[in-house]
């Protein structure tokens, strides 16, 4: 569930919550019935409380699907092995393509996008988008032949999956020297 939905769930929850007391109050005769009465007659007059009942509904329903519907949206690809089957997230597939280009000579920055493509008859195909910032100091074309080398390799060899289609997007060619920081890991 994104944060929006989970903020419209705060305030759903919230709402629910303030007409538990308010009911709580009625049941125990805190709040006068004739004032309750009189607060009814003035809110059924009004156009806007049949705008904000539909709202109600209409957010109680979108909460309800994406309770009933929206799993995880963390997606696997199934590899299977002699033993049996694994499950790999494409989270860890794009993890390690971007760890990989990263450390490829002439890449200053890279995003992955990786997406499961279903076909016919368990004909699952992997599709990694690559979206590269290099800088001016080396060939595209090497660049490239060395990053498609990389992932060739792990894909085989590591995850297990020989097929996959990759595609490289060159976003920007950064000028000046590339200064890579080093992360101290406690």
């Amino acid at each position: 569930m994104g944060i929006i939905n989970r903020f419209l769930l705060f305030l759903y929850t919230l709402f629910i919550a303030v007409l538990s007391i308010g009911v709580i109050l009625l049941v125990v005769k805190l709040v006068p019935e004739q004032y309750v009465i009189n607060e009814y007659q003035y809110l059924a007059a009004q156009w806007q409380t049949a705008a904000g009942a539909l709202l109600f509904f209409l957010l109680s329903i979108h909460l309800l699907c994406c309770s009933l519907f929206n799993g995880s949206k963390e997606q696997v690809i199934l590899v299977n092995t002699d033993s049996g089957s694994v499950q790999v997230t494409l989270e860890a597939v794009r993890e390690m393509i971007n760890r990989l280009s990263d450390s490829t000579v002439g890449v200053r920055e890279s995003k992955t996008v990786c997406q499961v493509r279903h076909g016919k008859e368990n004909d699952d195909k992997l599709e990694i988008t690559l979206k590269l910032i290099i800088g001016q100091d080396r060939n595209i074309g090497l660049i490239s032949d060395d990053i498609r080398g990389k992932i060739d390799q792990h894909m085989k060899h590591l995850v297990g999956i020989s097929a996959y289609e990759l595609k490289i997007e060159v976003e920007s060619i950064a000028g000046g020297v590339a200064v890579k920081k080093r992360r101290v890991i406690n």
